[in-house]
Formats: C-alpha cells, sequence, structure tokens
C-alpha cells in the first residue's frame, strides 16, 4: 500500500516523445499491460545536468518528506533516473543503427496508473486545454505532463521510489518519427520518388481542409480572395504600389510572418517553450462561424484575423 507514504507532483519541462504505447497498452509483460511512452530530453554535455534539474530535485523532495534520506543527503531505496540515449540498448539489433531521436538525448519511461490491475489511459489535452485522442499521439510530438512520485513496497524488489503519469499536454507537433526502431522518417522516405501519375481527374494531392476553411455564405464564411463591403485592404497592390505581405490562395507562406506549426530542432523547440512567457491564445469570435482556428490561421495571420473581427 502507498497510503502512507506522501506524493510530490511536478509539470514536466517539454519534451519529445517515442515508444508511444498511448492508444493501446503496451503488452510487453503481459500479465502487467500499460499504456506508456518514453520522453527524450536534450543531452547538453559537459556534465552540464542543468535542464533536469527539476527531476532530481523532485525525487530528492520525495525521499526527504517520506524520510529516505540517509545522514549525508543520499536516498536509501532505489530511485528512478534518466538513461542514455547514446547507450548501446538505444541501437536496432536489426540494422544497428541507433533509434531516431535518442542521438545526445537522454530518455525516462513515464507510464500511466491502473485501477484493480487494469491500466488507466492518459488524459490529453492540447494547449488550449481541449481534449485529445489518443490515437493522435505519436512518435516525434511534443508533450509535457503532470509527473507523480512516491514511494512503494514492491513484494519482490522491496521498498522504492516509482513515477506514475495520468495526464498529458501536447504542446508543438514534430515531425514524426519513423516506426520504432527505424532510422528514417516516413516523411523523408518519399522525397525522391517519382512524381504520382495514374490519378483519377479531379483528385486533389492536398489536402483542402489544410488549405483553407472550406467555403461558407453569410458572415462566418471563410476569408476569399476578394475584400466584401468595408473591409480592409487586400493582399492585390494597387498600380505602381509595393506588394502586400499577405499571401493569395495556394501561394508560399511569406518570411514577414513566422508560419504556424513551424517544426524546429527538438532542443531549440525544448529551449524556447520552456523558456518562453505562456502566450495567451486568442478567442474565436462568432464571426469565425464553425472554422477552428487552426483553419482561419491557414489563410490569415493573427493580426488581420483581428482587424476582421474573427478572433480577439
Amino acid at each position: 500500500m502507498t497510503d502512507k507514504y506522501q506524493h510530490v507532483e511536478e509539470y514536466t519541462p517539454a519534451f519529445r516523445a517515442t515508444f508511444v504505447n498511448v492508444a493501446t497498452p503496451n503488452t510487453f509483460d503481459p500479465d502487467k499491460p500499460a499504456y506508456d511512452l518514453r520522453a527524450l530530453y536534450p543531452n547538453l554535455g559537459n556534465n552540464d545536468f542543468s535542464n533536469l534539474q527539476w527531476f532530481y530535485e523532485m525525487r530528492q523532495k520525495c525521499a526527504q518528506i517520506n524520510s529516505l534520506i540517509d545522514a549525508n543527503g543520499a536516498i536509501t531505496c532505489s530511485a528512478p533516473d534518466f538513461a542514455d540515449g547514446n547507450a548501446a540498448n538505444c541501437f536496432s539489433n536489426d540494422t544497428n543503427e541507433q533509434y531516431e531521436g535518442h542521438k545526445d538525448h537522454w530518455w525516462m519511461k513515464y507510464r500511466s496508473g491502473s485501477n484493480n490491475g487494469e491500466p488507466v489511459p492518459f488524459g490529453i489535452v492540447d494547449i488550449n486545454g481541449q481534449a485529445v485522442e489518443a490515437s493522435q499521439i505519436y512518435p516525434g510530438i511534443f508533450l509535457r505532463g503532470m509527473l507523480r512520485m512516491f514511494p512503494f513496497n514492491h513484494p519482490k524488489f522491496g521498498l522504492q521510489i516509482i513515477m506514475r503519469m495520468e495526464h498529458l499536454q501536447v504542446v508543438g507537433y514534430g515531425e514524426p518519427f519513423a516506426s520504432v526502431g527505424g532510422n528514417i522518417s516516413t516523411s523523408k522516405v518519399f522525397e525522391g520518388a517519382a512524381p504520382v501519375v495514374g490519378l483519377p481527374a479531379g483528385v486533389a494531392q492536398t489536402s483542402p481542409v489544410a488549405s483553407a476553411p472550406p467555403a461558407q455564405s453569410g458572415a462566418a464564411s471563410a476569408p476569399q480572395a476578394h475584400p466584401g463591403p468595408g473591409s480592409a485592404p487586400q493582399a492585390q497592390p494597387g498600380p505602381g504600389s509595393a506588394p502586400q505581405a499577405q499571401p493569395g490562395p495556394g501561394s508560399a507562406p511569406q518570411a514577414s510572418a513566422a508560419p504556424t506549426g513551424q517544426v524546429l530542432s527538438p532542443g531549440q523547440f525544448v529551449k524556447e517553450f520552456n523558456n518562453a512567457t505562456p502566450a495567451v491564445e486568442p478567442t474565436l469570435t462568432p464571426l469565425a462561424g464553425e472554422h477552428t482556428l487552426e483553419q482561419w490561421r491557414a489563410v490569415m495571420n493573427d493580426d488581420e484575423l483581428r482587424a476582421k473581427g474573427i478572433i480577439i
């Protein structure tokens, strides 16, 4: 029983997930299936563990409040620790290639809890607190979680400090890793492929949802290429005027605005996310209709959306 022990809870910094068993439990041990994932944190090198300090302070606090510290401040029982992503067990036995994302990273397995022996799925939300389906969590995504740490008297291994994580938040959409144990992302596999041929006429090769909100009539319709009465000046320049920043439909993103969903390197993303001041996401007004913020952002930046009264 763990009731007599005190638990410690902390938000983790952003991490990149791999070996994801979120939609279905990990059945490596068929007697103890569990929802779990592997969290990757950058290895800063030169014995610099500053980005992991939060974890060691949390572990020490858990041991301290449960009287599992000796006179020298050392923890007196088994306790979790990070593993080295450059170690031999992070290379495929089949190809001898290092698992994707592990190079120069530390890793830690986070698992959910159980109820009467049955694994409990992770609760998952996005950065706005909206529920996310477990099937949308993939290797390469950026997450953070609420980590719980407490002592547990294992019937075989004795007293030890263990961890559980029941809640996850999606904080960034990184480039997907290949299947577990692979060495190349699926998105890179097709880079050298020949152009697609043989599609029926009229079949689009890009998602219409990703490119722009579907056209609707009325005040809540998606933004059109031509302005309505009283609207702000459009991207089309007048005679002799300079080109405007607003792209036309289907044009490439402009350099003047950072594109939504930009994929950063793992180390850059984690550093920027953990050091950033939390941003307040804009709120959609009734003028947005049924379209999501992501759909509107695909065709306008936030300043233009505010100018048109679509967000506040």
